[in-house]
């Protein structure tokens, strides 16, 4: 997992005497060519810091990023389009998706921080799914969603599930390639949530009252994951140091098993 894990290093924040000595001479990773990039970039950030957004243009892959597309007007993005801000003061919902799509049979991982405000969600949803004016999948049941009360959410639908979420809480999403969804939440590993249709997703976050949400980092499709075994990636990415193509049926028996 070494090409996929080591873009989400912080090596701009090593010693450059320490990247010069051991990273580079580390033997198991010196030859991958992601590290020959990643290097080169934190040393062109340490001489010359005040480019460092020309860097931020080019997202390095399994690196989330939110999108514009559908979103109500309301809806902010920030410079790297990492975090979503919903500018509506009022308890209306709105929503926005990743620019990614998960395609069925394969594995799947990605983390959100949940930066700040009272109600939110996070799941996943259609590419079709209505994001204004309401939280994703509301009217249609085209959504699988965890929200801050502890619930878990499919249309209208809502079914007890974990333990509530606060701002600064990092919220995981994983997805095995036979559909089983889980939910994490700061580190920990939820029961199986919902178990999905065969249809493509995307990550999907659902905010109000000047809500927001940051993307940590993903695991895509490069994850080879044999045995259909739920993942468990949420050890390489959460931060310990931030604590406290048919319609699916959306029936309530079949979406909240």
């Amino acid at each position: 997992y070494f090409n996929t894990l080591l873009p989400h290093v912080r090596f701009y924040h090593l010693d450059a005497r320490f990247l010069i000595e051991e990273v580079e001479n580390n033997f198991r990773i010196r030859h991958l060519p992601i590290m020959k990039k990643i290097l080169w970039d934190v040393y062109k950030l340490k001489l010359y810091p005040q480019h460092k957004h020309d860097l931020n243009t080019e997202f390095r892959n399994n690196m989330l990023v939110f999108t514009k597309t559908g979103t109500a007007s309301c809806i902010t993005l920030s410079r790297d389009r990492r975090m979503v801000t919903s500018l509506n003061l009022t308890e209306t919902w709105e929503s926005c998706r990743c620019q990614y799509t998960i395609t069925p049979n394969t594995d799947f991982y990605c983390e959100f921080r949940f930066i700040q405000g009272t109600n939110a969600m996070v799941g996943v949803c259609t590419e079709d799914t209505q994001l204004t004016s309401q939280y994703a999948g509301q009217n249609t049941g085209f959504s699988w969603m965890y929200n801050s009360n502890g619930s878990k959410m499919n249309g209208v639908f809502s079914k007890a599930y974990g333990e509530p979420f606060h701002p600064r809480s990092t919220i995981g999403i994983s997805i095995s390639r036979n559909g089983n969804l889980h939910f994490f939440l700061n580190g920990k590993k939820l029961s199986k949530a919902f178990t999905l249709p065969k249809v493509k997703l995307c990550p999907v976050v659902s905010i109000n009252a000047g809500g927001a949400f940051r993307t940590m980092a993903s695991l895509g499709d490069e994850s080879q994951n044999t045995d259909d075994e739920e993942l468990n990636y949420s050890n390489y990415f959460y931060d310990y140091q931030a604590s406290s193509d048919s319609p699916p049926d959306t029936s309530e028996e079949s979406a909240l098993d």
